[in-house]
This record gives structure tokens, C-alpha cells and sequence, in this order.
């Protein structure tokens, strides 16, 4: 759910395992939405602009999403900014997220981050 006000504070993403089973997932910052028949995003960005991606690439292991110049007015040479997003699915419970900012317009090194699904116990659900 996003957050209301003039900055999101993050989005819930759920993947499911191929029997179905849910797994929420909180991504910080990120809105999915359908552009012209193409999964895109915008992210909310702490370092304070609103960097907009287009799905480049999909399979049953990854999403991959790039910056779209053409729905931003971020200027990629001189404004600090996320530029690209790989969503990737390691397994049914494990998915790894990294993204590739732009600092003073060079690439930051990715710091990719895994996240692994708790499987609840029947007394956790109580």
C-alpha cells in the first residue's frame, strides 16, 4: 500500500511459488503500473526525484528494468538517481533485488539485497 502525503514511503509487491502461495514482499519506494501494455515503475527515491523504468527484460528467474528518459525529466548526466532494477527469483522463498543508481552521472556499484520467506508456523498464525 502506498503511503499518502508528497513522499511514498514504499509498496507491497507478492510473488507466488508455483503452487500458488503467496509471499508478500515490501520493496521501499517503488510503484508498478501498466504503460501502454508494458510493466513499468516509478521509484520513489530517497535521494529526492521520482526515476521512472520500463520492463527491459522478463523470464521465470527475473525482471530486469531500465531508466525510460522518455517518461522522466531526470537529467542522467548530472542528476543523482536509481537507474536500473533487477528483480530476481532464486527460488520460492528467496528473491534478490539489486538496483543501479547514478551518482554526479557515473554508475555506483549494485548492493544487492536477498530476501528469504519465514514459512509460518500454525502457532505464529494464532
Amino acid at each position: 500500500m502506498l503511503a499518502a502525503g508528497p513522499f511514498v514511503l514504499g509498496a507491497h509487491l507478492t510473488f507466488a511459488d508455483g503452487a500458488g502461495d503467496p509471499a508478500p514482499v515490501k520493496t521501499e519506494g517503488g510503484k508498478y503500473y501498466d504503460k501502454e501494455g508494458k510493466l513499468a515503475l516509478t521509484h520513489y527515491c530517497m535521494m529526492g526525484n521520482r526515476p521512472a523504468m520500463t520492463l527491459k527484460s522478463a523470464d521465470a528467474k527475473a525482471l530486469t528494468f531500465d531508466f525510460d528518459g522518455e517518461a522522466c525529466c531526470i537529467k542522467v548526466d548530472k542528476e543523482s538517481h536509481m537507474h536500473a532494477l533487477t528483480i530476481r527469483f532464486d527460488d520460492q522463498d528467496t528473491l534478490t533485488v539489486s538496483c543501479k543508481a547514478m551518482i554526479d552521472g557515473k554508475a555506483a556499484a549494485e548492493h544487492p539485497t536477498t530476501l528469504k520467506r519465514v514459512k509460518a508456523t500454525t502457532a505464529s498464525l494464532k
